[in-house]
């Protein structure tokens, strides 16, 4: 059975102007560069750019990661709403690790970490980095809420 041609079939961002010997192709994306690429992962859906595409979605993510909220202020708006611990962090809690049998309360702020005290109870501990994040992330948490900030 005969392949069917692919010439001037669109995949995402490329149109196929020639096929090669051993299943390629060579392809034109959408910003103008010539690419060339195996006819499966065209059919399959696997390359769908020359690479731009995944280019221009990762700073798309620095975007959105880093939204600047007012002028100087930057957050990582991805790491705020994320309530994950560090992994390897002991405690369970974001934000508190057990240095020397004492717990440490910190919070990073505007790319600054500050720290919140060194606490005998993880419990303490917890309750300064709950406070801290009332403090510090209050009304950036409210716009995230309303949808005024996308993460």
């Amino acid at each position: 059975m005969e392949k069917r041609s692919i010439i001037g079939d669109r995949f995402g961002r490329l149109v196929v102007i020639n096929e090669l010997p051993g299943g390629k192709a060579v392809c034109q994306c959408d910003c103008g560069k010539i690419h060339y690429v195996l006819r499966y992962n065209l059919l399959s859906g696997g390359t769908k750019s020359c690479g731009c595409l995944k280019s221009e979605r990762a700073i798309m993510r620095d975007r959105m990661r880093y939204a600047q909220l007012e002028e100087g202020q930057r957050t990582n708006l991805a790491m705020l709403v994320c309530n994950h611990p560090v992994r390897g962090n002991p405690t369970g809690v974001k934000g508190v690790c057990k240095v020397r049998g004492k717990y440490r309360a910190y919070i990073t702020y505007n790319r600054e970490r500050h720290d919140l005290g060194l606490f005998k109870r993880l419990e303490d501990a917890v309750k300064a980095r709950k406070d801290a994040e009332a403090a510090y992330y209050a009304d950036i948490l409210q716009r995230i809420k309303d949808r005024e900030i996308w993460v």
